[in-house]
């Protein structure tokens, strides 16, 4: 079962946060998951949310901060933890990476085109949360591997129909038979754990769970606990 860091891994630093997404890297896990947004010019960067004001203690949205602006955001727990752009992403070789787009269309295209610039079209997968946005990328390159992020459950028809390769279903959605579908469509199925309210955070014995219900991957925050329960398992 693949082991992603979700939000870089929370385990010794910052979320999103450069020093997590090495950290995880360093103890193997499969991607290090990190969400991009975009800049009033319109540069791919890397935030969860839309504002910035969680992480970092200064209110105001991305997407109305000109580059220099969000470069000089410091995490406000820790100052050593800056911003950073997509560009940089590859340029520090923070990879595999799965990339969680909050966009489509023509913007899209932007992360395509930087992923293409510097070669790691087999280096990372997009997750997207629009059904049409697949074959968008599949035109662009098939190499390109895709991860649905769907909104809702009844996304999952047009998502199983699409060129994905991985579909993410969150903990309360999981069942046996969703997990056989995505199978008998030649899909990996991709465990969100925990809730909206909990996101990556799960009960430790759901991953033998998950596993044993034929789960092939889980984006998990605590990737040093999930490791270990994984090895006691046999499961990792």
């Amino acid at each position: 079962m693949r082991l992603i860091a979700h939000r870089c891994g929370t385990d010794r630093y910052p979320e999103q946060s450069m020093q997590a997404a090495r950290f995880s890297l360093s103890e193997n896990v499969d991607f290090i998951e990190m969400d991009v947004r975009f800049t009033r010019e319109g540069i791919p960067v890397i935030c969860h949310d839309s504002d910035v004001g969680r992480v970092f203690g200064v209110a105001g949205k991305v997407e109305d901060m000109d580059l220099a602006f969000f470069l000089s955001l410091r995490n406000a727990q820790r100052a050593d933890c800056v911003t950073y752009t997509l560009d940089t992403v590859f340029e520090e070789g923070l990879c595999p990476a799965l990339l969680h787009l909050k966009c489509d269309g023509d913007r899209l295209d932007k992360v395509l085109e930087r992923i293409a610039a510097h070669g790691a079209q087999k280096k990372v997968v997009i997750g997207i949360g629009a059904p049409e946005a697949v074959a968008q990328i599949k035109r662009f390159d098939s190499a390109i591997r895709v991860l649905s992020f769907m909104h809702t459950e009844a996304d999952m028809d047009s998502f199983l129909q699409s060129e994905c390769e991985f579909i993410r279903l969150w903990e309360p959605w999981l069942t046996q038979a969703k997990i056989d579908r995505v199978h008998a469509a030649g899909k990996e199925v991709w465990v969100m754990s925990g809730t909206y309210d909990t996101v990556g955070y799960t009960d430790w014995a759901n991953l033998k769970k998950w596993h044993d219900m034929g789960a092939d991957g889980v984006l998990i925050n605590e990737i040093l606990t999930a490791k270990s329960v994984m090895q006691k398992e046999g499961i990792l």
